[in-house]
């Protein structure tokens, strides 16, 4: 199970140095320090136009949300094999790395909202009236259902309801 502390860890920044931009920017590639990177606008463009995600990050994501790998795989649209091969590579997808994301932002609010990562996860993993009783895991496997996690996850941050 993960702490707070372990969330505090993984959130602090690392030393390297950032992009000189806007705290608003900065802000919002936050998420991106759940995977070990810096939020860092050109790196986020990068891997998801044409790089991909190094699947050391990807593992830095699963024990820094206490999600499981086979949680991770249907979220991502590919099968376990496909998966195997990707984590031989080291690399996920552009497409692949960009769904991940769009699933970590809506953590990382989720984790301010609620305190720590533990209770970010159990959110996820509960099924929630407005989403049709689903939990937002099972709806992260589609674009749309991501879509309606984001947006519930945004009326809980700002408390409209």
């Amino acid at each position: 199970m993960i702490t707070a502390a372990t969330v505090t860890e993984a959130r602090a920044p690392t030393g390297k140095a950032v992009l000189d931009c806007a705290p608003e920017v900065k802000e919002k590639f936050h998420f991106m320090t759940l995977f070990g990177l810096q939020p860092d606008p050109v790196l986020y463009g990068r891997m998801t136009e044409a790089e991909g995600l190094p699947t050391k990050s990807l593992l830095h994501f699963i024990k820094n949300t206490g999600l499981q790998a086979e949680q991770i795989v249907p979220l991502l649209g590919i099968v376990p094999r496909t998966m195997e091969r990707r984590m031989e590579a080291g690399r996920l997808m552009p497409e692949e790395t960009d769904k991940i994301f769009q699933i970590a932002r809506a953590f990382d609010v989720m984790i301010d909202v609620l305190g720590d990562a533990h209770s970010a996860l159990v959110w996820f993993k509960t099924p929630q009236k407005d989403l049709d009783d689903h939990t937002p895991l099972e709806k992260c496997r589609t674009e749309s259902g991501r879509n309606m996690v984001n947006d519930e996850v945004v009326r809980i941050d700002y408390n409209v309801y």
